[in-house]
């Protein structure tokens, strides 16, 4: 008996001591977080064809006439972790990447053009799902607009 106890002990001191030695699944998680740079106006012309897939949910959400693709980025982020993506035109989006619950991520974004802050915000974004769309400054004759989406 006293062996079969001895035994028992020391497999589950061992199998605590590896469980807090490996990283688990929620701790070496990451994410691909993708942003578009868009500039939205109602300047009549054709909208961007690289933007097909979710100009009806702009037009929707922010409903203006024409959309173009002004640049994209992307970038891997481990939870909890944070990035800086470069969008084009002296665009960059500083990127801070948690977990929200239920396969929900929070990206927290702090938007600048070179050095100065143009928006700071937070949003919720599932994996796979529609992108989170992000109005912001005006620009021309129109407004830029930056989509997120996570995979």
């Amino acid at each position: 008996m006293p062996t079969r106890s001895l035994l028992m002990w020391c497999g589950l001191v061992l199998m605590f001591g590896l469980g807090t030695l490996l990283p688990s699944a929620a701790q070496a998680s990451s994410v691909q977080v993708k942003a578009v740079l868009i500039h939205a106006s109602d300047e009549e012309g054709p909208s961007d064809p690289r933007l097909a897939d979710i100009e009806p949910q702009l037009r929707k959400v922010l409903g203006f006439a024409r959309y173009r693709h002004f640049g994209e980025g992307n970038a891997q982020i481990e939870l909890p972790g944070s990035a800086t993506i470069r969008l084009g035109r002296g665009y960059t989006l500083d990127v801070e990447a948690s977990q929200a619950g239920r396969g929900r991520i929070r990206l927290q974004v702090n938007w600048r053009k070179g050095n100065q802050g143009l928006m700071s915000t937070s949003t919720v974004v599932s994996r796979g799902r529609a992108p989170a769309i992000l109005g912001g400054p005006s620009h021309e004759d129109g407004k830029l607009i930056v989509t997120l989406a996570v995979q």
